[in-house]
């Protein structure tokens, strides 16, 4: 009689541990759709990485390199350039034009190709970080009244990013990766395509009408994306950092599972 009944509580039990278990893969399940209508789900942590990497080289730097001497690498071409404030607004519409690239290109291209994007993107921030570190930079930014809106903009723009991490441009290395990214979409128009390289040119243009950074910053920062992808594509150094973000995913699409039984 008892061996009876714990056979039948131990069927009952994994019955409700299988029920349980099929309600945690639904509910993972209808995150991931819900997610996938705007960007694959296994491109959201990698890309939220990059942009973690991004921040931790950008301010890091500045931190290791607060009390080192920076060099100026101005060109009577940065000094012939006239100052316009207004060019702040195209500087700005960065941040919205970026992610919006990104997540076009997680979504409208292969899997692979992502990760061999997100590789490129970690790497091209590393080699801005080996510079910002061993040829620290800085510029000399005019002097102006604040005159309307776009001079308060470029003003609250100076008082929050010093004038240090220039050489590369970073501005100008994630406006051309948004356009190799978009390029290889092949579900996307070439108006589109033509549209995203004309306005990564503008944040370029912008960088320098701001004097936010010098010709050679600019040269630089091309430079340093057009190495890192062609390092991404051509080479298998994505297959490691696809198996740990594989890895992470699965972990915390199970953990959001749990979390939502719980």
């Amino acid at each position: 009689m008892t061996n009876k009944y714990n056979k039948r509580y131990a069927k009952q039990k994994g019955n409700r541990m299988d029920k349980a278990s099929k309600r945690e893969n639904t509910i993972s399940d209808q995150k991931r759709q819900g997610i996938a209508r705007i960007i694959p789900p296994y491109a959201v942590i990698p890309l939220l990485s990059c942009l973690a990497w991004n921040c931790i080289v950008y301010w890091g730097t500045q931190v290791l390199c607060a009390n080192r001497p920076h060099y100026d690498f101005s060109t009577p071409f940065d000094l012939a350039l006239p100052f316009q404030s207004w060019w702040i607004l195209i500087y700005v519409s960065s941040f919205v034009f970026w992610p919006l690239c990104y997540v076009m290109t997680a979504k409208y291209n292969s899997k692979e190709f992502l990760f061999r994007f997100v590789t490129a993107d970690l790497l091209s921030r590393t080699i801005c970080g080996v510079f910002f570190i061993v040829l620290p930079t800085t510029n000399a930014r005019p002097q102006f009244e604040i005159d309307g809106f776009c001079d308060a903009l470029l003003a609250l723009i100076y008082h929050v990013d010093m004038p240090y991490d220039l050489f590369p441009s970073i501005h100008c290395l994630v406006s051309l990766m948004c356009w190799l990214g978009i390029y290889r979409c092949h579900e996307v128009k070439f108006e589109v395509k033509a549209a995203v390289l004309a306005y990564a040119l503008l944040i370029c243009a912008s960088t320098q009408f701001t004097k936010q950074h010098y010709i050679v910053d600019v040269a630089g920062g091309l430079l340093t994306a057009l190495l890192a992808f062609a390092l991404g594509m051509r080479t298998n150094w994505y297959r490691p950092v696809q198996h740990i973000f594989e890895r992470v995913n699965q972990r915390v699409w199970r953990d959001m599972g749990e979390t939502h039984e719980r």
